[in-house]
C-alpha cells in the first residue's frame, strides 16, 4: 500500500514516441502509483477510430503500478459546449484518481503538464501540486510576454520544474519552489553496445544521422543542401513524420528521391539505441527561434551517452555542451563540422562524450524528484 500517488494531467497518449513525460512518470512508478491521464479524443476521430474493423492490438499497460487512460478510451470530447468539454474532462480525470484511491493512496501529488489543465487545482484533492515546463507552450517562434493563465498556475503549485535555462530565465522567479530539472538520457542503455539493426547495416558509412520526429522546427532548407552536396555521406532519418506538419511534406518528398537519402520510420523505445549508436555523426539541425532556444533536446543526451559526434544548431542549451558538441552555423560550418565530427573516432574523445551525459541519467533526475515529493523515498523491488 502507498501513501502517496501521481495524478498526472499530460497533453498525449503514453503510446506515442516518448517525451520527458515518459521517461520521467515511468520511472516515478517505482516510487509512487501513477495515473497517466491524457484528453479525449474529439468526437469526430473518435467515431472514425472505432468504426475500424480492425484496430491496431495495444501492448500491455506500461507497468502494474501505472494507469494510463488512452485518448480513444472512454467518452469522445467536444470543443462546444464548454460545460460538456469539462464534464468529459473531469470523469478522465475521476478514473484516475479512483484508480489511486483503490491502491490505498490517501495523498495525491497532482502533477500539471500543461497550463491548458491547470482548472483541476480547483476541483481535484490534492495534498501537493507541480506544473511542470518542458517546453515554450505559446509555440512562438517570436518572444513573447508569458500569459496569465500560465503565471497564475506557476504561482498557485508548489512546486515547477523547468528543463531549460532558457525557461529558467522567463519563468522561473515568480515561484519559489522552481527547480531547474533538465532531460536526461537512460544511460545504461544508449551506453551499453546493442547489435546493429538490420535496416542500418545495409546503408553504407559514413551515416550522418538525424534521430527523432520529422518536424518543422527542423531546417529542412539546410538538410535539403546537405544531402545535395554530399553524395559521399549517407544520411539517414530515424522517426515518424509529424503529419500536421503539412510544410515538411516537399522537402521529405524531394529528400526521398535522392539516392543517399534514407528514412527508416519511427522505431520502438527500446530500439533507438542501436540506431544512434549505428550512425556516424547524429545532427541537431534547429531552426534558430525564440522558441527553440527553449528546448532542451533528449536526442542530445542519447548521442552523447552513444557516444556518436554530434553537430548542432547555435541554440542556447547546446551551448552548454559545446565541450563535447560542434556548432553550426551557416552550410560551410556544417560541412565542415560533419567532416570534422567523422574523424572524432578516438576512444578518448568517445569517453569524454559519454562522462558528460553520464551526469543526466534519468534515474538520478527522478531519485531528485521523488526525494522532493517524499522526502527520501526508495524505489519499490
Amino acid at each position: 500500500m502507498h501513501e502517496t500517488g501521481v495524478l498526472a494531467l499530460v497533453p498525449d497518449d503514453w503510446w506515442v514516441a516518448w517525451e520527458r513525460r515518459h521517461q520521467i512518470l515511468s520511472r516515478l512508478a517505482t516510487y509512487f502509483p501513477v495515473a497517466w491521464i491524457s484528453p479525449a479524443m474529439h468526437w469526430t476521430s473518435w467515431l472514425a477510430h472505432h468504426a475500424r474493423p480492425s484496430r491496431p492490438q495495444r501492448q500491455a499497460a506500461p507497468d502494474t503500478r501505472m494507469f494510463t487512460i488512452a485518448p480513444a478510451d472512454g467518452a469522445p470530447t467536444v470543443y462546444q459546449p464548454m460545460a460538456l468539454r469539462r464534464a468529459v474532462f473531469r470523469r478522465r480525470v475521476k478514473r484516475g484518481a479512483d484508480w489511486l484511491r483503490q491502491r490505498g493512496c490517501r495523498k495525491v501529488e497532482l502533477q500539471i503538464w500543461r497550463p491548458d489543465f491547470a482548472e483541476a487545482l480547483d476541483w481535484v484533492p490534492h495534498a501537493t501540486s507541480s506544473y511542470h515546463i518542458d517546453d515554450e507552450y505559446s509555440w512562438s517562434h517570436e518572444e513573447e510576454v508569458m500569459s496569465p493563465a500560465e503565471r497564475r498556475v506557476i504561482e498557485r503549485v508548489d512546486r515547477v520544474y523547468v528543463t531549460s535555462l532558457k525557461l529558467l530565465d522567463t519563468k522561473g522567479g515568480i515561484n519559489a519552489n522552481t527547480i531547474f530539472s533538465p532531460n536526461g538520457v537512460d544511460y545504461g542503455a544508449f551506453s551499453s553496445p546493442a547489435p546493429e539493426a538490420i535496416d542500418l547495416a545495409r546503408i553504407p558509412h559514413p551515416r550522418v544521422g538525424y534521430v527523432g520526429v520529422l518536424k518543422v522546427e527542423l531546417d529542412w532548407d539546410l538538410l535539403t543542401a546537405l544531402v545535395m552536396q554530399h553524395a559521399e555521406w549517407s544520411f539517414v532519418f530515424i522517426g515518424p513524420v509529424r503529419a500536421v506538419h503539412h510544410s515538411i511534406h516537399e522537402p521529405i518528398a524531394r529528400l526521398r528521391r535522392q539516392p543517399n537519402a534514407h528514412f527508416l520510420g519511427e522505431k520502438s523505445v527500446g530500439a533507438l539505441p542501436a540506431y544512434v549508436q549505428g550512425i556516424d555523426v547524429a545532427l541537431l539541425p534547429y531552426l534558430r527561434n525564440a522558441y527553440m532556444d527553449a528546448i532542451n533536446p533528449l536526442k542530445l543526451y542519447e548521442a552523447l551517452a552513444a557516444g556518436t559526434p554530434v553537430v548542432a544548431s547555435r541554440i542556447r542549451t547546446v551551448e552548454h555542451f559545446a565541450s563535447v558538441v560542434t556548432i553550426a552555423e551557416g552550410i560551410d560550418d556544417w560541412n565542415a563540422g560533419i567532416a570534422s565530427a567523422l574523424t572524432e573516432t578516438s576512444r578518448d574523445r568517445k569517453a569524454q562524450r559519454q562522462a558528460v551525459a553520464r551526469e543526466y541519467d534519468w534515474d538520478a533526475i527522478v531519485a531528485a524528484m521523488a526525494q522532493t515529493m517524499s522526502g527520501n523515498h526508495k524505489p519499490d523491488g
